[in-house]
């Protein structure tokens, strides 16, 4: 996350403040820290700004300038020994916050304190740790904190040092005891603590962010016998430095039953800063319901997106405490459009052709289909012959027309032909179905070939093959 928002391009104040009283040279205490400095000040960005104060009765600003790319060079200035007299950390404080404040300062500071030594500063308004001086500090120290994120570090190089008291001037300093051979670890853990500083400062500006969605398209002028639309969503991060990631994207629609949005993703990752448009397509039914005449009625609704949002950098911002959850603006875009129901007098008159067209397909279809009529059939009442034995042609015959003609008078009704399976061999037996009226009776009957079926009193059907 720290390489991803590029912290080392953001400028940061650190304001390394060394003690110089003679007790530093013990145990070559100061030189192994001016040692330790030269990697931490090479390691430092080309935009940090490095302030380099050394102090014992007084502080002595020594450097004050952007690091660039020669930081080391600054411990030329440093004193080559530690020989002053007396222990002044509130005046060496002062001084440091005063730094802070010069023209054109970082909005990210580091204060730095590395003493071995208990206040001895006769005469100083800092030699009693309960002086008046002291609340000054803290005031003047809260004040920079208002409008900076600071970070500060008090290194004791013995057991028996009064590095604590920087905590008296700023309650977060992290005081840590070692000894001057572990000075550069300790300086690697600034380091650290100022990136992350600069990461928080970063993500600060981001607490405003939020992914805002808007929908294009004919939102507002619909036609409902269409179907449905192609749209655009379009999704852009105002945020600066973070990452988000959409999830479950779905269409919301109000107000427009059963419509719904096809075409979005499933996911969207989406970086500072960017604007990613997606092709989507909003699906609307036609509003049912019979209605004559037809009539147009208008329609409306909203529509908006629903969808998670978050971050992969979720859990370093929750190690880090800063308080930013992304957000998505849920703006609804209205809809608006007009829909016709029912039918109209034009498309009425077409379906009743169409249907009327459909009845005679069907009679036409049911007449030519069916097997062919087959055989003789003959007709006798009381005994005498009224239809000589006549062979049959076509699909359907009409009793008393062409001819069956002789049947005019006598009964009427109608003979089509039908098929069965032969009790022998495997050939279809042709025969025929029998609709027959005779005076108030209808009757229906199948003949096979063979077959003799007495209708009425006198009548007498007689089929052959």
């Amino acid at each position: 996350m720290l390489s991803a928002l590029r912290v080392d391009t953001v400028s940061a104040d650190y304001v390394l403040m060394i003690d110089t009283s003679s007790s530093m040279a013990e145990d070559g205490r100061y030189s192994r820290v001016r040692a330790a400095a030269q990697p931490f000040l090479a390691a430092l960005s080309p935009k940090d700004h490095l302030s380099l104060l050394t102090f014992d009765t007084a502080p002595d600003l020594r450097y004050s300038a952007v690091v660039g790319s020669s930081a080391a060079s600054a411990l030329h200035v440093l004193p080559p020994q530690a020989a002053g007299r007396g222990t002044d950390i509130g005046a060496a404080l002062d001084a440091g916050l005063t730094e802070l404040e010069r023209p054109g300062a970082s909005e990210v500071a580091a204060l730095i304190v590395i003493t071995d030594g208990k206040i001895d500063a006769a005469g100083s308004p800092y030699a009693d740790v309960n002086a008046a001086a002291w609340g000054g500090l803290r005031s003047h120290a809260e004040a920079l904190a208002r409008h900076k994120t600071l970070v500060s570090f008090a290194l004791a190089l013995t057991d028996t040092t009064d590095a604590s008291v920087v905590k008296q001037v700023l309650p977060s300093t992290l005081v840590v005891s070692l000894p001057a051979d572990q000075v550069p670890p300790f300086l690697q853990r600034v380091k650290d603590r100022v990136r992350i500083a600069k990461a928080t400062k970063l993500l600060d500006e981001d607490r405003g962010g939020r992914v805002t969605a808007t929908w294009i398209g004919s939102l507002g002028n619909l036609d409902l016998k269409h179907g449905s639309i192609s749209l655009q969503l379009r999704l852009t991060s105002t945020y600066r430095h973070l990452p988000v990631t959409l999830t479950g994207l779905t269409g919301q629609v109000a107000g427009l039953a059963s419509a719904r949005v096809g075409g979005l993703p499933g996911t969207v990752e989406l970086k500072p800063g960017r604007t990613v448009t997606l092709p989507a397509v909003l699906h609307y039914p036609s509003p049912g319901g019979f209605h004559f005449p037809a009539k147009t009625i208008p329609v409306s609704g909203r529509l908006q997106l629903a969808a998670g949002v978050e971050t992969p950098w979720q859990a370093q911002l929750e190690d880090l405490g800063v308080p930013v959850s992304p957000k998505l603006d849920k703006v609804a875009a209205p809809l608006g459009g007009t829909a016709t129901i029912g039918l109209t007098v034009t498309r009425l008159v077409l379906y009743a052709l169409a249907g009327l067209a459909l009845l005679l397909l069907l009679g036409g279809w049911g007449r030519s289909v069916g097997p062919r009529l087959r055989g003789v059939l003959a007709v006798s009442r009381d005994g005498a012959a009224v239809l000589d034995a006549v062979a049959l042609r076509g699909r359907r015959a009409k009793l008393g027309k062409g001819p069956l003609r002789p049947l005019n008078g006598v009964a009427s009704g109608k003979v089509r032909g039908v098929e069965r399976k032969s009790p022998i061999g495997r050939r279809r037996e042709p025969g025929i179905r029998c609709v027959i009226r005779s005076g108030r009776r209808t009757y229906r009957f199948v003949l096979w070939p063979g077959d003799r079926r007495k209708v009425g009193t006198d009548l007498e059907f007689d089929y052959s093959d």
